[in-house]
């Protein structure tokens, strides 16, 4: 009724009890509704005046919501900005800038991604022909490229890990990161590689399976030999140029060099193709 205190001040008033108090000592003042209707009309003159009133109050009410929601939305956008930007920073910090990741991509961080996609793709082949010839052979080989994959993968965890920066609670840096993922996939392919596929060719000879398609098998097997071939080439030259930068030879790079991933991926793709 858009009234205010003062002009409810000389309208009869009624005490009524409270309903929610058990002693019955509070009581309420009440007005009635009639009296408050017409003084609201005594106030604003007519009923056509009152909902002018009213309604400009509702429109006023919707305005400021709707400038509080657009407020509120900008607060938002502000603050996902600050934060994107905060991330970007600790990135920036932790990786390097744009630049300085893109480092990822070049020398042993490169070979080891290539070794990945290489072992995949072969290891897809190996299997699907193992599936329709059910070579041994074949299976041994699948597995092989797989855990070689897996182990490569942790490599390339190592890498991505040592590029960050040092902070407070590691000042010297992360480089050194990658010695553990290197001595963890070493332990992978010695457990899983040799072990599983050790047990597969013994299975094999105690119980030979009936080959469907050897032509196919050698097949694959040829042509994982030729990848694994690339990969290993790729290996060499990645060690040699360290070994050159390090001014090493080849050999006591592969023994005593600081990049543990190319010598991994050598060690590895060099007894794969010994095992094709």
């Amino acid at each position: 009724y858009l009234l205010v205190v003062g002009d409810l001040e000389d309208l009869r008033q009624y005490s009524v009890r409270n309903a929610y108090d058990e002693d019955g000592g509070v009581l309420d003042k009440m007005y009635l509704l009639s009296d408050v209707q017409t003084r609201s009309l005594l106030v604003w003159g007519s009923q056509e005046a009152l909902d002018r009133e009213l309604e400009r109050r509702k429109l006023e009410m919707e305005e400021d919501e709707r400038r509080r929601k657009q407020l509120s939305a900008l607060i938002g956008h502000l603050k996902k900005s600050v934060k994107d930007q905060s991330k970007r920073e600790v990135q920036h910090e932790v990786f390097g800038h744009k630049q300085e990741r893109l480092s990822f991509f070049t020398g042993s961080a490169k070979l080891v991604t290539y070794a990945i996609l290489s072992n995949a793709s072969v290891m897809m082949f190996k299997f699907a022909a193992w599936l329709y010839s059910g070579s041994s052979s074949m299976l041994a080989e699948a597995i092989h490229s797989f855990v070689d994959m897996l182990n490569q993968g942790l490599l390339a965890v190592g890498i991505a890990n040592s590029i960050r920066k040092p902070d407070p609670d590691h000042p010297y840096g992360f480089s050194r990161v990658q010695y553990v993922y290197a001595l963890v996939s070493s332990v992978g392919i010695f457990f899983l590689g040799a072990g599983v596929s050790i047990y597969h060719g013994i299975h094999g000879l105690w119980h030979p399976p009936q080959l469907h398609s050897l032509p196919l098998a050698l097949t694959v097997l040829g042509g994982s030999a030729i990848v694994e071939t690339g990969t290993l080439v790729a290996a060499i030259a990645q060690v040699r140029a360290s070994a050159r930068l390090a001014g090493m030879s080849f050999r006591e790079y592969v023994r005593f060099g600081r990049d543990p991933s190319a010598v991994a991926v050598l060690l590895e793709d060099g007894a794969a193709v010994v095992g094709v």
